[in-house]
C-alpha cells in the first residue's frame, strides 16, 4: 500500500499513528515507502479507540505549518469518520492496510470540519489496480 501512495504521488507531512503495535509498524512501512525515517512518526495516543470528535480534536490541532497529514489509527473509528465525510459514501469496513484520502481546501487546521472535506479514494490491499 506504500508503494501506492508513492505511486500516486501522494508524500504527507506529517505520519499520526495510534501508540498500538500493529498501528506503529503499518505507519513505519508507509513511512518507509515515502523514504521517511521513523522518527518522523508522531505516536498520538488519543488515536487508540478513539470517537471521531476525538478525532476530530486531534486534526484541527495540528500545526499550520504542516499541509497534508496521515492518520494510522483503528476500526471501527476510521470507518465512521469516513462515512462522517459525505452521506452518499457508505463504506462498511476499512480494512488492515486500508487507504482513504480525505481533502479539505482550508488554510488553517482550526478551520477543518467534516463539512468542508471531500472524499476522493479509498484503496484496499485487496484491490488489484490503483
Amino acid at each position: 500500500m506504500g508503494d501506492r501512495l508513492r505511486a500516486r504521488n501522494e508524500y504527507p507531512d506529517l505520519i499520526l499513528t495510534s501508540p498500538a503495535l500493529r498501528a506503529r509498524c503499518t505507519a513505519e512501512l508507509f513511512a518507509n515507502a515515502c523514504g521517511y525515517s521513523p522518527e518522523m512518526i508522531v505516536e498520538e495516543a488519543e488515536l487508540y479507540f478513539s470517537s471521531t470528535r476525538s478525532i476530530e480534536g486531534i486534526i484541527v490541532n495540528q500545526d499550520d505549518r504542516y499541509r497534508s497529514l496521515m492518520l494510522v489509527f483503528h476500526n471501527p473509528d476510521i470507518t465512521q469518520l469516513v462515512n462522517s465525510i459525505d452521506a452518499a459514501i457508505r463504506i462498511d469496513n476499512i480494512p488492515t492496510c486500508g487507504m482513504v484520502k480525505l481533502v479539505s481546501d482550508i488554510d488553517r487546521w482550526r478551520d477543518w470540519s467534516v463539512s468542508n472535506t471531500r472524499f476522493e479514494y479509498f484503496d484496499t490491499p485487496k484491490r488489484i489496480s490503483v
